[in-house]
């Protein structure tokens, strides 16, 4: 099936890119919709994390787990659960450190939610195997693969994408079929691809040449070709995909707001160096930019104006904390990762950005953040040798 529809695929991408280039006074194409002035933004407020108290509910990790040696771990979108890879191979863990599954598996594993993996080459292997197994560790589906890739899957954990970056695809593989094994779809990518869905099961691909929405039936949509430049970006699209905001960094270093037809709805500046993450309020109301400027501060700005709500700078006893990610939780609240070489701390803050909560980490560990369902926090220690994993709960709300 897969071999039938990439040539009607591959035609409707690159005929829609074409369109763009022959009709550059589109507005999904040049058009960047209006500036949003600035002038009026307050300075952000400096907030000293060792006058936060720690969260009461989150004393010690809900589970640890040491290995032999050194790890690679992925953390679930969502928190439900994590994959590991071993010396023994892939291990797939619940959200209460159980075992749900385990194989014989090398490369990288890319968890997506409750069991759901994928796994492939490492990013040094010129070939090798996609392979993408459900919660019970049954394969559904493999390809020969060039890679490296990434994965993301829906919020349903229906269907499931995999960018092979040396292959120039992403599959679409619907998990469904109980009978059969899954079929997938191919869609053409111009470079190495991020991938993520909408809450109504859109996907969104940008391959550092454009941002592409792809409906459930299949039709793409490209936003931004003849602008949003810069060597990297991040996407973050609304749970409905009625908008998508891209930030730009290392280049014109600007946050854009479209619409998901393309259409260009304002534009405003950022501050220069970090990380321009982005993170989307439920909702679908505001935006938040995470590692933003070279201080790797807080931004949260409306989505239907730009202007900017409220602005935080972290630190640690005068010492600035980079936030390096960010989670939203399902009360609006925020998860705020926080480190710099010296120190780590998950940042809590309240629905109007009001810091409440600082919870530190050991030093020298490698620590992953999920949300909103189960927001957690993973810190995997590999620097002896052998390897330990905390894993801390955020919530225990069962909201979106």
């Amino acid at each position: 099936m897969a071999a039938d529809l990439r040539p009607r695929r591959r035609r409707l991408y690159l005929n829609f890119i074409a369109a763009c280039v022959l009709l550059p006074f589109l507005a999904a194409c040049s058009v960047q919709g209006a500036t949003v002035d600035e002038s009026g933004d307050a300075q952000p407020v400096v907030v000293d994390v060792t006058t936060l108290p720690a969260p009461v509910t989150a004393p010690a990790p809900l589970w640890q787990k040491t290995y032999d040696a050194p790890i690679q771990l992925s953390l679930a979108p969502d928190g439900s659960g994590a994959a590991v890879l071993g010396p023994d191979g892939l291990s797939v863990l619940g959200r209460d450190g159980s075992s749900l599954w385990k194989a014989a598996a090398g490369g990288v594993a890319f968890a997506l939610r409750d069991g759901l993996v994928v796994r492939g080459p490492a990013p040094t292997d010129a070939s090798g195997t996609i392979a993408a197994y459900d919660a019970s560790g049954d394969l559904l589906w493999q390809k020969a693969a060039t890679g490296p890739i990434t994965a993301a899957g829906s919020a349903d954990g229906s269907r499931v994408a995999v960018a092979d970056d040396g292959a120039g695809v992403v599959w679409l593989i619907d998990t469904s079929p109980a009978d059969a094994p899954a079929h997938a779809h191919s869609i053409q990518i111009a470079g190495p691809a991020s991938l993520q869905f909408t809450a109504n099961d859109q996907l969104v691909i940008d391959d550092g040449t454009q941002v592409s929405v792809v409906s459930p039936s299949g039709k793409v949509a490209a936003l931004c070709p003849g602008g949003c430049s810069g060597p990297s970006r991040a996407v973050a699209p609304a749970r409905d995909a009625a908008w998508l905001a891209v930030a730009t960094r290392g280049g014109d270093n600007t946050l854009y707001m479209f619409k998901s037809d393309g259409t260009a709805l304002w534009n405003r500046a950022l501050p220069g160096g970090g990380g321009n993450g982005l993170a989307v309020g439920p909702g679908d109301r505001q935006v938040l930019l995470y590692n933003a400027g070279t201080a790797g501060g807080l931004i949260d700005v409306a989505t239907s104006t730009g202007a900017e709500r409220w602005a935080i700078s972290l630190q640690e006893a005068g010492a600035p904390l980079q936030a390096v990610a960010a989670a939203f939780r399902a009360d609006g609240g925020l998860a705020v990762l926080a480190q710099n070489a010296m120190a780590t701390y998950v940042v809590g803050l309240d629905a109007s950005g009001q810091p409440q909560t600082a919870l530190p980490l050991p030093t020298g560990v490698s620590v992953g953040l999920s949300g909103p369902r189960n927001a957690a926090v993973v810190a995997t220690d590999n620097t002896t040798g052998t390897a330990s994993v905390s894993w801390y709960g955020l919530q225990a709300s069962s909201g979106d």
